[in-house]
């Protein structure tokens, strides 16, 4: 599957993203992985409910032109967060479900967790 075809896929299949350190992980046996793609990232601590510092760090990541994709755990955490992101001079959008990949600039919120913490991928070129 190209790099840009990566969210594309038919109503019956899910996409399933793996993010992991290791390419020897062991996956599940009923959805291993079609394709691996290297990519950089950066580790960072959850935000604990500090939107202060979210708001902050996605303020940067706009300006630096890096995409920004945040999982906000629930349909409404992510409205209040765009509404907090408004208020602070921010654009942000509601991508729910996530049909597509933040670009270069962009703030995409969305369902979802990551539990136990959140990953930066300063990627400003993109190739999705």
């Amino acid at each position: 599957m190209p790099v840009g075809g990566l969210l594309q896929n038919s109503p019956e299949e899910k996409t399933v993203v793996y993010f992991d350190a290791f390419g020897g992980t062991s996956y599940p046996e009923d959805c291993p992985p079609k394709q691996l793609y290297p990519l950089t990232a950066k580790q960072l601590p959850g935000y604990g409910g500090n939107l202060d510092t979210a708001v902050s760090d996605l303020s940067h990541y706009q300006k630096m032109e890096f995409g920004s994709l945040v999982l906000c755990g629930t349909r409404r955490r992510a409205e209040l967060l765009q509404q907090l992101l408004h208020e602070k001079g921010l654009s942000a959008f509601q991508c729910i479900p996530l049909t597509t990949l933040p670009k270069p600039g962009q703030i995409l919120l969305t369902e979802g967790d990551a539990a136990p913490s959140a990953w930066s991928i300063p990627c400003p070129k993109s190739p999705f």
